[in-house]
């Protein structure tokens, strides 16, 4: 599947990404069960050019710590290539999570 494309759609309760202009859209639950499957996506999102500036978590309906570990690692990515991503439309719950496991600091969140 390329980066662009979220045809065929995923199956109910799946995460998926799509980017729109400048920004990565993240979609569904960031969870133990999805996040393998959004890294792997989300590298070859970040393969794009230029390089998307946004990730955007309006859709994302439920989000663990593993979903704090995947965007911190996306963010350690984006450092070495000299970028740097916002994450907007962050939920409450993982601003929250992100505070009470002290890394809310470490990623740039709106």
């Amino acid at each position: 599947m390329s980066p662009k494309s979220t045809n065929p759609a995923p199956a109910s309760g799946q995460a998926h990404l799509e980017t729109q202009n400048d920004r990565i859209l993240v979609h569904g639950p960031m969870t133990f069960q999805t996040v393998p499957a959004l890294n792997q996506l989300g590298q070859q999102f970040m393969q794009l050019q230029p390089i998307p500036k946004f990730i955007d978590l309006a859709n994302v309906q439920h989000a663990d710590s593993s979903a704090l570990a995947l965007l911190l690692e996306w963010q350690a990515w984006a450092k070495q290539q000299k970028h740097q991503f916002v994450l907007c439309n962050t939920p409450d719950s993982l601003h929250a999570l992100g505070r009470v496991m002290g890394v809310d600091q470490l990623l740039n969140m709106e």
